[in-house]
């Protein structure tokens, strides 16, 4: 199985355009005023500001992902309907009642088909375990490095912790993932990892990213799982 490839923390249509062909599968737009990557911050890179009423334009196929931190239900709801989102992404100290609630104001608003992501900060194996809580809300679960801040730490946890996940949930992996990791990522074996997100070590400031170096990342990184699934099958089959 291909992993999914998210690309965070992007505003600038003509960068996000460069990262869809350089592979890119979700793109992800984040919805926290605080952060430096925040969609509404005016960018002297284009004349877009996506803060304004226009939507945000990803090619053909590309899925859009909003991030928001602890935001209410009806801001979620509007930047959703607003520019068009695919996948919602809750990276704060959300609750599953505040999810569960979260769904009934999309359904309110014709937003049927937005799945629902949450991040849960994980700095051991135990953390990993808060899964469950949101098990009956969410679509996926994101793991991301537990820090300071809501995330953009561009600092890794232990991978190995991903052992201990059991959950029902497929997963993305996040946190300080950087050009050099892909071997790594591709030796992880994991049933239930659907794929990887990637920001600032991908930057050559922040919410623009170096496109030519995500591609060889992915490029790299499919070459590795191929070849990784392949040796597989041949172990399996002796």
């Amino acid at each position: 199985m291909q992993l999914t490839v998210k690309v965070c923390g992007m505003r600038n249509p003509h960068n996000i355009s460069e990262v869809a062909a350089a592979g890119a599968d979700w793109i992800g737009l984040i919805f926290h005023p605080s952060s430096p990557r925040f969609v509404g911050r005016p960018d002297t890179a284009t004349d877009a500001h996506p803060g304004a009423a226009v939507a945000i334009d990803v090619p053909p196929g590309i899925m859009k992902v909003g991030v928001f931190v602890d935001a209410d239900n009806d801001y979620i709801s509007m930047q959703a309907a607003r520019h068009g989102l695919d996948l919602i992404q809750l990276h704060g100290n959300e609750s599953p009642a505040a999810m569960q609630s979260l769904r009934c104001s999309l359904r309110a608003g014709s937003l049927h088909g937005v799945r629902l992501i949450k991040a849960l900060h994980v700095a051991s194996a135990s953390d990993l375990q808060g899964w469950a809580a949101y098990a009956d809300c969410a679509d996926f679960m994101l793991f991301d490095t537990k820090c300071p801040t809501a995330g953009g730490s561009g600092r890794q946890f232990d991978w190995t912790a991903l052992d201990s996940y059991d959950g029902s949930l497929p997963f993305l992996l996040s946190g300080g993932i950087g050009p050099d990791d892909a071997d790594r990522i591709a030796g992880l074996c994991h049933p239930m990892m659907a794929g990887i997100d990637i920001n600032s070590r991908f930057e050559t400031a922040p919410a623009v990213k170096d496109a030519a170096l995500i591609g060889r990342f992915i490029g790299r990184l499919r070459s590795a799982k191929t070849t990784t699934q392949t040796q597989r099958l041949k172990q399996n089959k002796t």
